[in-house]
């Protein structure tokens, strides 16, 4: 007998427990709302910019989104991004 799934959740959907955000991914995050490149995010946080990229695309792809726009957009949605000032030292 086959195991089936009632309701599934989207597995793209950054709130589930299993795709959690982490604190750098929120940091990211928080740098690409306030328009820091990867090179700027990757200068502020002291991590290669390679490092930068990979938090890219596990943010994109936990959030179900195609672009910075969209992850902007998602936080805020879901309320990981408040709207307030710049937090972190510029």
């Amino acid at each position: 007998m086959r195991n089936t799934i009632v309701n599934p959740i989207k597995r793209t959907d950054a709130r589930h427990p299993s795709y959690p955000i982490t604190t750098r991914e929120q940091e990211v995050l928080h740098l690409i709302a306030y328009e820091y490149s990867s090179k700027q995010i990757a200068h502020k946080l002291y991590v290669n910019h390679d490092t930068v990229n990979t938090h890219r695309k596990n943010l994109l792809r936990k959030m179900g989104v195609k672009n910075a726009a969209g992850l902007v957009r998602a936080a805020f949605e879901r309320q990981i991004l408040p709207i307030s000032p710049l937090s972190l030292n510029a």
